[in-house]
């Protein structure tokens, strides 16, 4: 009785050893991740439309916080908390007015935005692009590039209003899971955000989506 007791005590243990194991999340999953799965075009369309509605909030939120809306505080915690998988580890790649780069981590960046001298900032993600979609363990990884555009208003002296404008192009990964009981719910996270360079003359080499 006692040997049986043992071995379902060990082999509990087992199963959640391997449970969390199966549950690790790691950044080379993004790039490693088998396909086990086949996904057809309807579904690529649907995580593409889900992909699509995340961006435009993330960017409605940080037009809020750039334009300095308040409640600053409650919207960084948001975007830091539901809209990126590793939280405060999270990286995102900037450039300055000289075009160099920088990364920082994620709360960093937004609390930096938001002390920008503008009086107000604006967004805009005109072009998408996405790559292939992987499967693995119940996720959908993939990586979008967007171009982002962005514009910062600042008042002068003078009541004359001064715009900075650059253009840069941001790779993002994310990761994509389906409620079983109700496939139109999902949750969409996003991992770290890089700058990549683009050829004049050139597309990338993804879906262009919009």
């Amino acid at each position: 009785m006692r040997t049986f007791k043992l071995i379902t005590v060990i082999g509990l243990l087992l199963c959640s050893v391997n449970f969390y194991a199966q549950n690790e999340i790691n950044r080379e999953d993004f790039d490693s991740a088998p396909e086990l799965t086949t996904i057809t075009p309807e579904l690529k369309e649907k995580i593409h439309k889900k992909i699509e509605r995340r961006l435009d909030v993330f960017r409605e939120l940080l037009d809020k916080i750039g334009s300095k809306t308040p409640g600053v505080e409650d919207r960084i915690s948001y975007v830091v908390k539901t809209i990126f998988i590793y939280k405060e580890a999270t990286t995102v790649g900037v450039t300055n007015a000289k075009n160099r780069k920088f990364t920082r981590p994620i709360e960093e960046y937004l609390w930096r935005l938001y002390k920008l001298p503008y009086k107000s900032v604006q967004f805009y993600f005109p072009r998408i692009y996405f790559t292939e979609i992987k499967y693995e363990r119940g996720y959908y990884w993939g990586t979008v590039v967007v171009e982002q555009i962005f514009e910062g208003t600042m008042a002068t002296v003078e009541n004359k209003k001064y715009k900075y404008r650059d253009t840069t192009y941001k790779k993002i990964q994310f990761r994509v899971s389906f409620d079983s009981e109700n496939p139109d719910d999902c949750i969409v996270l996003f991992g770290d955000l890089s700058v990549v360079e683009k050829e004049e003359g050139k597309q990338f080499q993804y879906d262009v989506i919009r």
